[in-house]
């Protein structure tokens, strides 16, 4: 490990105010920005991610580079963010609030994190590539000092809110009312979180120690997670794909775990400048070589998704990272298995996909890879080459969650009058643009297209179910029981006679969470109230609920008396019994 010594030296008196000063602008800006008159959508976009990252990066770049070289880096920054703000406004189908764009920052967040680090790292250098250990120095002290600086801020609004409190015992509430003023708490915020990054710039060597003491703790966590992966792998010529497909979620766990061990691949091999133990290494390679299965597993799995669902958003993510891993996996298994110094080939690899990564968070934010676009493409190929059927085909995903690419192809589609199905097609499109709700379809359900099986099998649902749906509110009919009438979910019912008064009632359970309907003289259904059925483990929940389906159940009188509150009776609701 090299040594720095120079870490603490004194900083130049101006850099503290100056940090300081940004922190407290971000602050204002931000503060007009989400509080002051709605800015179209593009231009939100831009504001919200030049205002949201530049200055931190600014602030924690402050006496570390060159003047000239920062006021470039930031001008390159702005103009990156702004192309990424503009292509993420226009895909705004309406104006809205700046806040609902909040996750756009967070999304170019890490990308800009590694890209400024890659910069920074080769303008101390004063050459394109640094050495890694300058690299791998600078990305942990600026990430731990942002790390620092989140929590300092936190420990300062936490006493804040403390003083405000005792103040708010004595009868004064002024303290209170300021802290929840917008005005006053997004400057104040800015100015804590750029002074907490100089308090931790104006200590590295404290910065350094903890880098070096959580690395030491995640590296002999490799020791246990490696074995752990490589015996489920061992494990699955005997168990099968079956299972793992049948979770639904095998790609996202696998590319999780992948992630997972790469980070404590790179805890163990720090700046490679000292070798870790025997067992590590040995770890250390497990892991690297293990990483190959694992992600080609994630990548079986998602294209049999892909296969059978056609692309969506989330699996054009989904795609990019797992390309991004097949390359660590790919470049950690060559580093594994070659000779000479402990896993060397992991620096050139863990180079190349930094910028791998920075570049395809531009692609996937701006339109060389939108995944807007390339999953409303995907849709259209699938219906136009027969592999999706006009009935079966997601109209609703058209209108409500591909933006401003599915708003156009679900109008083109509505005017399609040529080609296979291109009639059953145009008349769902144009139903689907008169939809204002995902789910709602374009009128009230019909009893046809419900999913409710009722018990004893063969008795009919009553009549007067269908008119209460038919005629209650959209909020009513989509309440708890929603995807039974939307034929999303398969739900049960079941005709008990609860009080006995020789009267069934109706019980419609969706899972563990149910209604109960009472008939009333005129003829129509009330909800009585809601009937939630704790989760047992699945094999006693099967049995009681085949029990329930032949009718073998009984009523008993409440252990614990019910509580009136305003001609309201709150009733216990007991818990799975002991086994």
């Amino acid at each position: 490990m090299s040594e720095h010594p120079n870490d603490d030296l004194p900083r130049p008196a101006w850099l503290g105010p100056t940090r300081l000063g940004l922190g407290l602008a971000q602050g204002l800006a931000l503060y007009a920005l989400c509080n002051g008159p709605t800015p179209p959508p593009v231009l939100g976009a831009i504001l919200l991610l030049v205002f949201s990252l530049v200055p931190p990066l600014v602030v924690a770049a402050l006496g570390h580079m060159r003047g000239v070289f920062l006021g470039f880096w930031a001008l390159a920054t702005v103009m990156v963010l702004s192309a990424m703000g503009l292509h993420a406004g226009l895909g705004q189908p309406r104006t809205e609030a700046v806040t609902g764009l909040v996750w756009l920052p967070l999304a170019v967040l890490p990308a800009l994190f590694v890209a400024h680090n890659l910069a920074a790292a080769a303008e101390a250098a004063q050459r394109p590539r640094a050495p890694y250990t300058a690299y791998f120095d600078l990305a942990w002290k600026t990430g731990l000092q942002f790390a620092l600086a989140g929590l300092f801020c936190g420990l300062f609004w936490l006493l804040l809110k403390l003083g405000a409190a005792l103040f708010s015992l004595i009868g004064i509430d002024g303290p209170q009312t300021l802290l929840g003023k917008p005005w006053f708490a997004l400057p104040l915020t800015g100015a804590t979180f750029t002074l907490g990054v100089h308090l931790a710039d104006a200590r590295a060597s404290l910065t350094r120690g903890l880098r070096v003491l959580l690395h030491n703790v995640l590296a002999w966590l490799l020791v246990l997670l490696a074995p752990i992966v490589l015996a489920f792998l061992l494990a699955l010529p005997f168990t099968g794909l079956a299972p793992l497909w049948a979770t639904k979620h095998a790609a996202a766990l696998l590319l999780a775990t992948a992630a997972v061990l790469v980070q404590l691949i790179n805890a163990a091999y720090q700046d490679g400048t000292a070798l870790p133990p025997r067992v590590m290494a040995w770890a250390g390679r497990v892991a690297a070589l293990v990483l190959v299965p694992l992600v080609a597993l994630a990548g079986w799995a998602l294209a049999l998704r892909i296969g059978q669902y056609g692309l969506t958003p989330q699996r054009v993510l989904a795609g990019a990272a797992t390309l991004l891993a097949a390359g660590y996996a790919l470049g950690y298994a060559a580093a594994a298995l070659r000779p000479g110094r402990w896993l060397a080939g992991l620096e050139p690899t863990n180079l190349l996909a930094a910028l791998a990564a920075v570049l395809v968070t531009i692609g996937l934010l701006t339109p060389l890879a939108d995944p807007y676009r390339l999953a409303v493409a995907n849709q259209l190929r699938r219906l136009d080459t027969g592999r999706t059927s006009a009935e079966a085909f997601d109209y609703q995903f058209l209108r409500f969650s591909a933006g401003r690419h599915g708003t156009a192809a679900l109008a083109a589609l509505a005017q399609r009058s040529t080609g296979p199905e291109a009639q059953a097609i145009a008349s769902h499109a144009r139903a689907a643009q008169q939809q204002q709700d995902r789910y709602a379809g374009t009128g009230p359900p019909e009893p046809a297209q419900w999913r409710i099986t009722l018990y004893p099998a063969g008795t009919p649902l009553p009549e007067a179910l269908a008119r209460r749906v038919q005629q209650a509110t959209q909020a009513d009919r989509l309440g708890r029981l929603g995807p039974c009438f939307t034929g999303r979910q398969l739900c049960e019912a079941f005709h008990l006679d609860l009080d006995a008064d020789g009267m069934p009632e109706l019980v419609i359970l969706h899972g563990h969470i149910g209604a109960v309907f009472q008939q009333v003289a005129d003829g129509s259904l009330r909800v009585l109230g809601g009937l939630d059925v704790p989760w047992c483990g699945s094999e006693p929940d099967a049995r009681r609920r085949e029990a329930l389906r032949q009718g073998q159940f009984r009523r008993v009188a409440p252990a614990w008396q019910d509580i009136e509150l305003g001609g309201l009776r709150l009733r216990l609701a007991e818990n799975c019994p002991p086994p």
